[in-house]
């Protein structure tokens, strides 16, 4: 097994990891129920930032 594939590995080990905690989370919290609330003016300025970081990604990029 070379470096590359012990990288890629190492990686996937990480993600399947990731995965599990997420998994019993969210068994967790359909098991015992969660009330999520979210404000429409919350829900705007998470978009418009997200809108700003892109353009942002896209001239770094050279795309716009």
């Amino acid at each position: 097994m070379n470096k590359g594939q012990k990288v890629v590995i190492g990686l996937l080990s990480a993600i399947v990891a990731e995965l599990a905690v997420a998994d019993i989370a969210i068994m967790k919290m359909m098991r015992n129920g969660v009330e999520v609330e979210i404000s429409a003016e919350e829900l705007i300025k998470d978009m418009e930032n997200a809108e700003e970081v892109a353009e942002e990604d896209m001239r770094g990029a050279g795309e716009l």
